[in-house]
């Protein structure tokens, strides 16, 4: 075979692989993630510390982790200088989803957890105080059980 010949089919080889790399690196990266439905609805009660307190954790698992959505009625607004910090609990331990302030009656509330939720299935709202550090206060003011779902 000719050095052209060689050189050409080279070319050639290189272009198809080329073009299959960049089909299969395109069908990977660029189809969309399918967005799942919510995996469960929970029942959210409030502690001693909020007996009005009521509401749902809807749990939603994503390619980030388990999306924690709450919808709460009575949940107070607090004073300056404390927020509410949301927990899942489990035999592991505790392991912080986030932290909020309450604005409005009706705002919804985004929590993130990157541990699997089936080994943390307990969620708890506490009241912390700005600058006390980073533990939980014990101040617990909702719960909710993550393996009971209330919509069934």
């Amino acid at each position: 075979m000719s050095r052209i010949r060689k050189i050409a089919k080279s070319n050639i080889i290189a272009a198809v692989g080329g073009a299959a790399v960049g089909v299969f690196a395109f069908q990977a990266f660029a189809t969309p993630l399918p967005n799942p439905d919510p995996t469960g609805i929970h029942r959210i009660s409030g502690s001693t510390l909020a007996p009005d307190l009521s509401g749902t954790a809807t749990t939603r698992i994503t390619p980030g982790g388990t999306e924690i959505s709450l919808q709460t009625r009575g949940l107070r607004v607090l004073e300056p200088g404390f927020y509410y910090q949301g927990w899942v609990r489990g035999k592991g331990g505790s392991v912080t989803v986030g932290t909020f302030h309450m604005r409005e009656e009706s705002e919804k509330i985004r929590l993130w957890s990157a541990v699997n939720i089936a080994d943390y299935p307990e969620l708890a709202i506490t009241v912390q105080k700005e600058g006390a550090g980073a533990l939980s206060s014990g101040d617990i003011v909702a719960t909710a059980s993550l393996r009971e779902d209330a919509s069934e």
